[in-house]
């Protein structure tokens, strides 16, 4: 079980998108980043690779904590986080008592 942390553990800033599509004159899809959230977080780096059809994958597994925002509490499956340039994709949101969430990310390299 997680604890929350202090406020001094809370020392990397992520940004968390979501993803929405707009029409342009052509009346093209486009895919475009909004920006939900720029957040200070706690990061858990759990690391693995992945042997998928016979080569080896790395994927980046991390775990974030964060301050509770009602927007990523509902929707955030289907969101993504930037952190140091890095794309990371949703997996998993929980609520960690009443005042945080912990984000499960995973990046495929």
């Amino acid at each position: 079980m997680d604890k929350v942390p202090f406020a001094g553990e809370l020392d990397q800033y992520i940004s968390v998108y979501r993803t929405d599509y707009v029409v342009n004159e052509l009346k093209e899809r486009k895919e475009v980043d909004v920006l939900v959230a720029n957040a200070r977080a706690k990061m858990t780096d759990t690391g693995g690779s992945l042997e998928e059809e016979g080569k080896l994958i790395s994927v980046v597994n991390r775990a974030y904590i964060i301050r509770r925002h009602v927007t990523i509490a509902s929707e955030g499956r289907k969101m993504h986080l930037m952190h140091n340039g890095v794309k990371f994709f949703i997996d998993a949101v929980a609520a960690i008592g009443r005042t945080h969430l912990k984000l499960i990310v995973r990046a495929n390299e």
